[in-house]
């Protein structure tokens, strides 16, 4: 743990940050029945693609996150992830052609990654035992309740277009904003590394796949759900997504 007083503010942006964490998600499923309007061409795949199409640079981009971590200030690394984040989530409002979309999306989850396992690197390294466990799960909370915001918000902008939820990204550049001032400068901390090099080495449990294989089974289905719930309503004459 860090030898710094945090100040609550700090605290505070620490906390703020996941409330992006999903929103690359929350704030785009919703709207793919109005663009499948406004792209009659488009394939349901290109479409489904729209929601997806981070995930295959913001994987990658976690584990890059990570060792860019042990080099760089985290602090630096989660501004610049949200600026990414905020620029190229917005660029398809401005998008003519599902092509265009697609690859802003591409680009979304370069900052996606970056953005993802910082704050939690950030948490264990300034605290410890039961208040990091806290601040864990109050992480989880606020991406968890953004998600339900995000999404209610979104169902109203939608009635304004169907490229109008994609502005909403620009709340990525008002969070860089306050991280720029609130987040603590946290380099790499080489003590860390050189204690863990002294601690016994353990096999992982077998329960820990077991988790691995249900959590992935349960992401398959809650983004069958997501994919194609906006999709099915417009198909079926349901009502507005």
């Amino acid at each position: 743990m860090e030898n710094l007083k945090l100040s609550n503010f700090n605290v505070f942006t620490m906390l703020l940050i996941p409330f992006v964490w999903i929103y690359e998600l929350s704030v785009v499923a919703p709207i793919l029945g109005s663009v499948a309007a406004a792209f009659p061409n488009a394939s349901t795949f290109e479409l489904q693609l729209i929601v997806i199409m981070p995930f295959f640079t913001s994987i990658p981009m976690s584990v890059v996150a990570g060792k860019l971590a042990k080099k760089y200030d985290k602090k630096s690394l989660i501004i610049g992830g949200l600026l990414i984040y905020g620029i190229a989530g917005m660029a398809p409002f401005l998008a003519q052609t599902m092509n265009q979309i697609l690859i802003s999306r591409l680009i979304t989850g370069i900052g996606v990654g970056l953005v993802l396992p910082l704050p939690n690197a950030m948490i264990a390294q300034y605290f410890t035992g039961t208040e990091r466990q806290r601040m864990l799960g109050l992480a989880t909370s606020v991406a968890n309740i953004a998600n339900v915001l995000d999404s209610i918000a979104v169902g109203f902008i939608l009635l304004l277009g169907w490229n109008y939820p994609f502005l909403c990204f620009s709340v990525c550049l008002i969070i860089m904003v306050i991280a720029i001032f609130g987040l603590p400068k946290s380099p790499p901390v080489l003590q860390e590394a050189a204690v863990a090099n002294h601690l016994p080495s353990k096999n992982i449990p077998k329960v820990v796949y077991v988790l691995v294989a249900f959590m992935a089974v349960n992401w398959i289905l809650f983004a069958f759900n997501i994919e194609n719930m906006a999709l099915f309503m417009t198909t079926e004459n349901i009502g507005l997504p």
